[in-house]
């Protein structure tokens, strides 16, 4: 049987420093001088007040004696302190060693001795162990090498460095520092006490077989105030062992050293009664480590840490960079954990809680390994005083505590798109869940203030969150994925097995659906326990009241109970409803009304108006219809003879209309519009002779339409600015005949908006439209001053809309609208002197008879206006200089004939024209 030195030595040595022979007188002086420069076999005993050095390269080597001398202070390479009650009090202010110290013991400082500082820069050994204190030492600083030479055959192994209690005394160190450089082969602290462990080098046992259980052992009532390791402690069995009412306050694994590594436990906190003590205390106060905090790493081949179930931690630490880790468990808990552990690093391996808390605190935390834990467990995704955000932690594992909690501006995400996570502990969010497995998953009970998504990704729709026990709600969220189309589309799915409560708010993640008419619906939660909770769905905008959601042409509403019966369960429908339903019965998006009415706004805007409307009703467009060149003049280059001089112009028009489509797929109310229309244009003669002249022009023109367009399904409005370059050419005749010619281009930059979403459909959409007119008329005097002119006119108008996506993702796809007008009417003109007035009366006739078609999502939508129109009004001038320059004003109306005034347009407008 092995038997480890911290617990059978200390009473050898009691028992052996009262055997006779040697004699209080034989340390009462030192034994050796104050440097050591040669090689010696004899121990030195230091006198009180000494400074001892050891020179570089020397040896002080005390071979093996009697078997009882190696429990005395015969076989130690340096003694300090007496051998009973009776020897004096020994202080040596400081121990230099630079050589090698080695016999049983390197150094022994018995209960009656004190050491200042401890300096090791050579090799300090034992057969024993290397450095013994049951006196105090206020400073060990190692630089070199501590080590114990236990045999492998030997009964008893040891620690290098033991603290220990003899006579009725405790060993104490206050600081140990451990440089960079320095090599300690373990230390145990039995009954005595350690103020402060500063490891920058390394502390280890390299196998079991010749160590000891633990490399750091504390026990027996033993207290270290702070272990600071900035370097590496590692060992076969454990790292760091608490043992038998052992007590460390501050354990810290500081961040950039190599960590705390071991064979089995890297941290154990065991209690358990001292077989080697003739008094053991079957009730031994709890070992116990007050603090852990670790920034490295902490990986022990069984456990990183163990609690047995007498002991206690009060609190672990992990910071960010920090790594725990066991192949078994990462942290065993089967005592107290008093205020859990806060991880805001990575935790590798499974986690037994017991009753304790987990912290996820940190955006970086990690979690790796199943959690389990009593009823009476918290783990917890956030930190304790709940500042903690953004921590986005992915579990690929089983989690079985009490209850998971997670806080507001956290989310957890169960599995990684494949079958592995689970819980089965009762949830409470605030924050976000993701159930991203891409199975069915059932969990126990969910109360819910935050974000629950059953779908983590867009990949595998049809997905089942089952929930056993009750679900309540407190406005929280649940997130499916959907495809939305017809009855049977593919989707997620809540399944609710017991009561539920409260208010919760559901968001459809439409996954490449296009939209489709439905019938029942489709089901998104289905109710097996008490409904007592209300679902409402997060739509894209409210229609009637209730939120709806758009896919393609359709929209959707949540509705409770099936069409036929009252299941409780909740459906997702694209049917209209209510007392106002659609002639097809289904629900379209907010936009299809906009968008069906769009080319017909363009169209108001592309179409050209007639002679009398550009010249204000002079039909002479420049001056002298009635006077033309003279015979004698027809060769002449002279600009004076011409009767018809050049000209500009401008003028403004601004129209009140109201459409009341003929035809309408989306049941389109009227539309209502304000248009406002601004001219500028250069006329010229080309050509004259006796029988008439051309007149040419070109013109600038900017307009801009303002309409409100509505149906059942939601109203909206587009804005369109249209920018036109024009040209004309007219005949004058002799015999007051003209013929009339224009040809215009137009670009239109325009806004289309839904007031019922409450958000733009299209901004700076672009379209572009050309325009071809004929007219022709001619003017019969009735008087001198009375005249009636007959004419007629053919326009052909043709728009060309680019599609887009719309925000709801929908394609938005136009066909050419195209229209081609015959106009037929007369005009009957009144002339006196510089005053000019005139009334006039027009039949409108569609000749094409299209619809405009508009695609939304592949849905056809088709659109026109009544065909026949009548139009009228009167206008007038007034002209100076000879006629040379004039104003003039016109007003009009223009109705379909139909449905007489249910569609109507009201113009108005004024010009100016000069001469030269």
């Amino acid at each position: 049987m092995r038997i480890y030195r911290y617990a059978v030595l200390p009473i050898a040595l009691k028992v052996a420093l009262f055997f006779p022979g040697m004699s209080v007188n034989a340390i009462a002086a030192s034994s050796c001088k104050t440097t050591i420069s040669e090689d010696r076999t004899e121990p030195c005993n230091l006198s009180n007040g000494e400074n001892f050095t050891i020179d570089k390269g020397v040896s002080i080597d005390v071979p093996q004696g009697h078997t009882t001398d190696d429990y005395s202070l015969k076989s130690n390479a340096v003694n300090v302190g007496g051998d009973n009650k009776i020897a004096p009090q020994i202080f040596v202010e400081k121990i230099e060693n630079n050589g090698l110290l080695k016999g049983e013991s390197g150094v022994m400082v018995t209960d009656y001795g004190s050491v200042g500082s401890l300096l090791n820069h050579g090799t300090i050994n034992g057969r024993s162990g290397a450095i013994w204190v049951a006196g105090k030492m206020t400073m060990l600083d190692n630089y070199g090498l501590i080590k114990s030479n236990n045999d492998p055959d030997s009964s008893i192994i040891t620690n290098s460095i033991t603290l220990f209690s003899m006579l009725d005394a405790q060993g104490e160190i206050v600081t140990i520092r451990n440089q960079k450089e320095g090599r300690i082969e373990g230390i145990s602290v039995g009954n005595s006490k350690i103020t402060t462990f500063d490891n920058y080098g390394i502390l280890y046992h390299e196998n079991s077989r010749t160590s000891p259980p633990s490399t750091f052992g504390i026990e027996k009532g033993s207290h270290v105030d702070t272990f600071n390791n900035y370097g590496t402690v590692t060992g076969p069995n454990y790292a760091i062992a608490v043992n038998r009412g052992g007590y460390l306050e501050n354990l810290n694994n500081q961040s950039g050293s190599k960590g705390i590594i071991a064979g089995v436990d890297a941290i154990r906190v065991i209690t358990e009664p001292d077989e080697t003590s003739s008094d053991v205390n079957p009730h031994i106060r709890p070992s116990k480590i007050k603090q852990i905090t670790n920034a490295s790493s902490i990986r022990g081949k069984q456990n990183g840490i163990y609690i047995d179930d007498k002991s206690v931690i009060d609190t672990i630490t992990n910071l960010d960079g920090g790594v725990i880790q066991g192949d078994k468990f990462s942290i065993n808990n089967k005592g107290t954990l008093t205020n859990g552990i806060d991880n805001a690093g990575t935790i590798d391996g499974n986690v037994e809680l017991g009753s304790a808390s987990l912290y996820l605190s940190g955006p970086n935390a990690i979690l790796k390994g199943d959690v389990s834990g009593t009823k009476d467990s918290i783990v917890t995704i956030g930190s304790k005083d709940g500042m903690t955000k953004n921590l986005n932690l992915s579990f690929t594992h089983n989690m079985n505590a009490g209850t998971v909690r997670i806080l507001s501006g956290n989310s957890l995400s169960l599995g990684d798109g494949h079958t592995t996570g689970s819980i089965s502990s009762d949830i409470n969010n605030e924050g976000s869940l993701h159930f991203n497995r891409s199975d069915n998953t059932t969990i126990s009970a969910l109360n819910n203030s935050g974000r629950v998504v059953v779908g983590g990704d867009n990949n595998a729709v049809g997905r089942m969150l089952t929930i056993t026990r009750d679900y309540s709600s407190n406005n929280g969220t649940v997130v499916l994925s959907t495809v939305l189309g017809g009855d049977n589309s593919k989707t997620d799915r809540l399944v609710l097995k017991g009561s539920t409560s409260g208010t919760t708010h559901l968001v459809i993640n439409n996954v490449g659906g296009t939209g489709a008419p439905t019938d029942k619906g489709i089901k998104v939660v289905d109710m097996q326990g008490a409904s007592g909770g209300n679902f409402r769905l997060v739509g894209d905008y409210s229609y009637k009241g209730d939120p709806a959601i758009v896919a393609g042409a359709y929209a959707y509403r949540l509705y409770k109970n099936g069409t036929d019966n009252s299941d409780e369960n909740w459906y997702l429908r694209s049917s209209s409803g209510g007392s106002k339903s659609t002639k097809s019965g289904q629900l379209y998006q907010a936009g299809v009304s906009v968008y069906e009415a769009y080319g017909r706004m363009l169209q108001i805007m592309n179409t050209p108006e007639s002679l009398r409307d550009r010249t204000g009703g002079r039909k002479d467009r420049v001056l002298g219809i009635g006077e033309f060149k003279s015979p004698a003049g027809e060769d002449s280059t002279d600009e004076s003879t011409s009767q018809i001089p050049n000209g500009v112009w401008g003028r403004m028009t601004a129209s009140y209309g109201k459409l009341s489509p003929r035809v309408s797929t989306s049941d389109a109310d009227a539309t209502t519009y304000n248009m406002f229309r601004a001219q500028v244009g250069m006329d010229r003669r080309f050509y004259e002779n006796n029988q008439g002249s051309v007149t040419g022009g070109i013109f600038l023109q900017y307009s801009n339409i303002d309409a409100n367009v509505g149906s059942v399904h939601g109203e909206g409005n587009i804005r369109a600015n249209g920018y036109t370059l024009g040209t004309t050419s007219t005949w004058y005749g002799k015999n007051k005949f003209y013929l009339d010619g224009l040809a215009q281009m137009t670009y239109f930059d325009n806004d289309l908006n839904s007031k019922t979403a409450g958000q733009s459909l299209g901004n700076s959409k672009s379209a572009l439209g050309y325009a071809l007119s004929l007219e022709a008329g001619q003017e019969l005097d009735l008087n001198q001053a009375w005249s009636l002119t007959p004419q007629a006119q053919l326009v052909f108008s043709s728009i060309n809309m680019n599609g887009f996506h719309d925000p709801f993702g929908a394609k938005i796809h136009f066909d050419r609208s195209e229209s081609l007008k015959f106009r037929v009417g007369t005009t009957i003109d009144y002339r006196q002197k510089a005053t000019h007035l005139y009334g006039f009366f027009n039949i409108n006739q569609e000749v094409l008879g299209r619809n405009d078609l508009t695609n939304v999502a592949d849905v056809a939508f088709i659109s026109g206006n009544d065909r026949t129109w009548g139009d009228g009004g009167a206008g007038g001038s007034y002209s100076w200089d000879n006629g040379k320059s004039f104003v003039y004003g016109q007003a009009s109306a223009n109705t379909s004939l139909n449905n007489f005034a249910d569609s109507y347009e009201l113009k108005a407008k004024i010009g100016i024209k000069t001469t030269w």
